[in-house]
């Protein structure tokens, strides 16, 4: 069974593996919103990092959100 679930990133963050479905501003955020497709039954964690423009960035790009006056860029992995 597989749910979908928001979580905001603030800076390294260790959430469920999953499908990513959507980066995004909410409600005038700072910090991006990550939703994403898991199954909560046999989800494994895995470290989901934002990085701002000009910031050197480890892990697989998977995606990026402006939020206000800020781009993050979100990287899985990398640590």
């Amino acid at each position: 069974m597989t749910i979908i679930h928001k979580f905001q990133l603030t800076s390294t963050d260790f959430l469920p593996e999953g499908k990513v479905l959507l980066i995004a501003q909410q409600n005038d955020s700072t910090f991006p919103y990550l939703w994403l497709e898991y199954d909560p039954d046999i989800a494994v964690e895995t470290a989901y990092r934002i990085f701002g423009t000009g910031q050197s960035p480890t892990g697989e790009h998977i995606g990026s959100a402006i939020c206000g006056d800020y781009v993050w860029h979100v990287y899985k992995g990398g640590l």
